[in-house]
């Protein structure tokens, strides 16, 4: 029987692309060779898809204008047969390259808040980890603890920030925040974690510093 092959799919456009490409390399390293034939895929900053052999080594991170030439850029296609199939835009033959599955290894950003499961969904190709509901639904923070709560799941109490807009926005918030306790944007990591302090001027230089202006939220 041929080994399945398992598109690894790493890196991604989220503050955790590097850690992810960590994760990624460890996955192909410690895949069983006799079973499955590994298919690095690696997601760019930009969102551009590559795969080759030369992003099993390390020393290919950064890409650079020299190691994108001995790797293949794609795109993932979905529908008319070519389900689960990496397609090459790059070069004169326009090879495919069929998936059997895939092995998510992306940290946060669009690798965890369900987009590439739905992709993996559409294109039927099967993959580890969670459902597209799951992840959307725990990529948020918020809708995390409401699950949680509903579950019976004791959780700490929270506080919703809105985006500040501007100085007094933050001067206000801060005032009205007995502790800071710590600073998480729903669809991304922890920034920092800090003690309440008495003058609401230096909350504000806590809450810059924990990233609370620059939350999507």
């Amino acid at each position: 029987m041929p080994a399945k092959k398992i598109g690894v799919f790493f890196g991604g456009q989220s503050p955790e692309h590097d850690v992810s490409i960590l994760t990624g390399l460890q996955v192909c390293q410690v895949m069983d060779v006799s079973k499955y034939e590994v298919v690095p895929v690696y997601v760019d900053m930009f969102g551009g898809i590559w795969t080759g052999d030369a992003l099993l080594n390390k020393k290919t991170y950064p890409l650079t204008e020299e190691t994108r030439k001995k790797l293949t850029k794609v795109i993932f296609a979905v529908g008319n047969g070519t389900d689960g199939h990496l397609i090459a835009v790059s070069g004169l033959i326009k090879k495919k390259i069929k998936l059997d599955a895939a092995f998510l290894a992306c940290h946060g950003g669009d690798g965890e808040s369900g987009m590439f499961q739905g992709m993996f969904e559409s294109a039927n190709l099967p993959y580890a980890g969670a459902s597209v509901l799951a992840s959307s639904v725990y990529m948020s923070k918020y809708a995390t603890k409401l699950v949680c709560r509903a579950l019976g799941i004791k959780v700490l109490p929270e506080t919703i920030v809105p985006r500040p807009h501007g100085h007094a926005d933050l001067l206000e918030l801060a005032k009205s925040l007995d502790v800071i306790g710590g600073s998480k944007p729903q669809d991304s990591f922890l920034r920092a974690l800090y003690s309440t302090h008495p003058n609401a001027h230096d909350r504000i230089g806590r809450l810059q510093q924990m990233g609370v202006p620059y939350s999507r939220y």
